[in-house]
């Protein structure tokens, strides 16, 4: 995931991005993230490879965050935009342009508050247009990882356990999804797991296991024990 962050202000442009980068660690997602105080050089760089997710910031006396919105509307209608600024009474100014968040910056609070729940939304908001194609023989399956509870290594096949309780199988090594499925919030907790977050419901560190919503009970290695814990307890 690719996010760019644009205030004119650099100290404020390094709080945002210091609150940004801790909360999307949190998430497990792989990121990259790019701060501008440049409009041009951000504009440029959107033209290359539009971001996945732009936090522009907007005053009442500088509207050319309303203008970079416009120009990248205009090449990419997929990049999601969150609208930041100390004047909320700029809200209304903001629907021409899809806005998928706005962060009011009154205080150190509702800054910290908007850029969690920006974050989780925008993490969710990936996950939901994440799909991949699994094969079988001649037949062929498009799966939302958002409907997948977890990945089960079975020898030299991959089980994909999906929410409404159908099993895909395909001739494949877990390592070998893992990178890619890790980017959309899944967390390997044994040789032979991948876990969607989504669907943990709690983790039982004593008997070594997590509980899935369903109820279904997967072990935890105990070299990924440590790691899984500190990854839940951010998230659970």
């Amino acid at each position: 995931m690719r996010i760019a962050v644009y205030d004119d202000n650099e100290k404020t442009l390094k709080l945002m991005c210091s609150l940004l980068f801790k909360e999307l660690e949190k998430h497990r997602d792989s990121f990259t993230l790019d701060s501008y105080t440049d409009r041009k050089a951000l504009l440029s760089s959107c033209r290359e490879t539009p971001y996945d997710a732009l936090y522009l910031n907007i005053s009442s006396s500088e509207y050319s965050s309303f203008e970079i919105a416009r120009e990248i509307r205009l090449f990419s209608e997929e990049s999601v935009i969150v609208f930041t600024t100390e004047d909320e009474d700029l809200i209304f100014n903001c629907f021409d342009y899809s806005p998928f968040y706005f962060i009011a910056k009154k205080d150190a609070q509702s800054i910290n508050k908007g850029i969690e729940r920006s974050v989780s939304n925008l993490t969710d908001y990936i996950l939901d247009k994440k799909k991949f194609v699994i094969f079988n023989k001649n037949n062929s399956v498009t799966i939302k990882c958002k409907d997948l509870l977890y990945v089960k290594s079975d020898r030299h096949y991959l089980e994909y356990h999906m929410s409404d309780g159908k099993i895909y199988r395909q001739r494949e090594k877990l390592n070998n999804i893992e990178n890619e499925l890790e980017t959309v919030r899944f967390l390997r907790i044994h040789q032979r797991y991948l876990v969607n977050f989504s669907y943990i419901r709690s983790f039982d560190k004593q008997k070594e296991r997590i509980i899935l919503k369903n109820n279904e009970l997967l072990a935890v290695s105990r070299t990924r024990k440590k790691e899984t814990e500190k990854v839940l307890s951010d998230l659970l």
